[in-house]
């Protein structure tokens, strides 16, 4: 008899305790909370001014034998915080870092002097040498294997990055040009 109500008293507690799990109450979660979607920057303006006047939607301009080969890309981004900028040259209008060339890059925050992010602008060359280069760099970059003749139109696609190198907080947009 002892045993029987050992045995009852065992089978009684084990019951109480909701048998094989699934029990009541939230489950126990070791997940940390999720973070934060990162906001990307808004470009809420671009431009470029090519060698000659040109009416939009009409491609922007940019010949080597006028001017120097110079163009200027202006920005209105609504980011005020620091991250990078960069420019490339595509031939459509869809960002792909694999393919598309990248002829312009600066770092600005608080380590860096520079106004990259909110309003800006830079002054680039595309050369006889079928370079395009900007600010001090003296040669620039290669395009020779990009052309297929010219004139030929491509794309400027101008990235604003936001205090990351993720894709995540860079917004692109692109700009119609003709180069000659």
């Amino acid at each position: 008899m002892k045993y029987l109500i050992t045995l009852f008293f065992i089978v009684f507690t084990l019951a109480g305790c909701g048998g094989g799990g699934g029990g009541g109450g939230a489950p126990a979660s070791n997940d940390p909370a999720p973070s934060p979607t990162p906001t990307p920057p808004t470009i809420d303006a671009l431009t470029i001014t090519g060698t000659s006047a040109y009416t939009d939607p009409d491609p922007a301009p940019i010949n080597a034998n006028v001017s120097s080969g110079k163009f200027t890309t202006t920005w209105q981004t609504g980011a005020d915080t620091g991250g990078r900028m960069r420019s490339f040259l595509s031939v459509d209008d869809t960002f792909t870092e694999a393919t598309d060339i990248e002829f312009y890059s600066t770092l600005c925050g608080d380590i860096f002097d520079c106004n990259a992010m909110g309003d800006g602008a830079q002054d680039c060359f595309f050369t006889t040498t079928n370079h395009i280069r900007c600010g001090s760099d003296p040669t620039g970059i290669d395009i020779t294997a990009f052309l297929t003749g010219l004139p030929m139109q491509a794309y400027i696609i101008f990235e604003a990055c936001k205090d990351s190198w993720l894709p995540a907080e860079c917004a692109t947009q692109s700009v119609l040009v003709e180069l000659r």
